[in-house]
């Protein structure tokens, strides 16, 4: 099993035993029923200047963890375009998914784009934040900015934090966690340096193919899988001793070529990666000092699919998770937040145009680990 650290979160898994409650309330475990499609004009999610507004802590952890689930049956982005359609939304995951063929001909990434980066996001949850990193849960508006949530009572509030972040009175740190690794990495030797500062050295890019499409020197492409994890701070409460984090465990597959002009590599978009997983999953987020049982979960990947905008994201492990401070002077950080994993199995992809290349890590005959 892998340990890795994480850091701070908020958000939940549909028809999971989950953690609730915020601001010195005790968190329960419940069971959260999955959330059909609401109307724009449903009373428990609205439009409010530009950003979705949930009634409640419940309803956008319903929500969050409807999509998901949506996105553990059918990954891509599909499933999230039809939903926000459904809203009269645009997302900071759509808006970013459109810049990247922006990327390579600008020699230059955009707000958005390094956001949605930067922060490492899952697609699900990207879906619920607008294109200048907002939400908004009740009263309470969210800004994502600079590897911290930041937290305003009001538009007035948030334009004031906006402009010094530092007079915020409530923030929390939210982010991808740096996983080193050793890289198993197929084809030629070379590796060219990535230069857009957008990319994400927390992937650990622990399966790396490079190649040449169609054995043409002038298209240098890569295959990578790699693991993600995500982190949020929740707050803690101090009158019952509690800490509480989000956290969420992804598999990326990604295609991406390399620009000989740019001396840079770009995601692949427009450019069809055929791929299919059959992997098991068992993981278990934990804290030091868990206030409840651990949380475990297991997962299974059997799934063919495509994809043409340079990445897809497989959700396999997604919880919320408290740790005990025992007494009111002690408490943890996101690093104090860990996952213990294995993953087993076979993936492999190979580009659409290109069937002399596939890709094939692991394989179906028996315990294969991979991670």
């Amino acid at each position: 099993m892998n340990s890795f650290t994480a850091f701070k979160i908020a958000v939940a898994a549909i028809g999971l035993p989950i953690a609730l409650g915020l601001n010195g309330c005790s968190k329960k475990e419940q069971t959260i029923e999955p959330l059909t499609q609401r109307s724009i004009n449903s009373p428990d999610v609205q439009l409010v200047n530009g950003r979705l507004s949930f009634t409640d802590e419940r309803v956008f952890d319903q929500v969050r963890g409807a999509l998901e689930h949506k996105l553990r049956l059918t990954p891509g982005s599909a499933e999230l375009d039809s939903w926000e359609k459904s809203l009269h939304f645009t997302s900071l995951r759509s808006i970013a998914a459109t810049q990247v063929s922006q990327l390579a001909s600008q020699k230059t990434s955009t707000v958005e784009y390094d956001l949605m980066n930067s922060f490492g996001f899952p697609d699900f949850y990207a879906s619920l934040i607008n294109s200048s990193g907002e939400y908004q849960i009740g009263n309470k508006i969210y800004w994502f900015h600079d590897k911290f949530k930041y937290e305003a009572a009001s538009e007035s509030e948030l334009a004031a934090i906006k402009q010094s972040p530092n007079s915020a009175k409530v923030k929390y740190s939210a982010g991808i966690k740096i996983i080193k690794s050793t890289i198993l990495k197929l084809g030629k030797s070379y590796q060219p340096n990535t230069t857009i500062g957008s990319q994400n050295p927390q992937d650990d890019y622990k399966y790396h193919y490079e190649f040449y499409l169609n054995n043409d020197p002038g298209s240098y492409r890569r295959i990578m899988y790699n693991i993600r994890i995500y982190v949020e701070d929740r707050g803690n409460d101090p009158g019952n001793y509690a800490h509480y984090f989000y956290t969420n465990l992804s598999l990326l597959i990604k295609y991406e070529y390399f620009n000989n002009y740019y001396q840079a590599w770009y995601p692949a978009n427009g450019q069809q990666l055929n791929w299919t997983t059959a992997i098991d999953f068992a993981g278990t987020a934990l804290t030091p000092h868990p206030l409840s049982a651990p949380y475990s979960q297991t997962a299974n990947s059997y799934k063919t699919f495509s994809f043409d905008n340079g990445v897809v994201g497989i959700s396999l492990g997604d919880a919320y998770i408290t740790a005990s401070t025992s007494n009111p002077y002690q408490d943890y950080t996101t690093s104090d937040v860990t996952w213990n994993y294995d993953i087993s199995g076979m993936i492999t992809s190979r580009p659409n145009n290109d069937p002399n290349h596939p890709y094939t890590i692991g394989n179906m005959s028996g315990y294969s680990p991979l991670w």
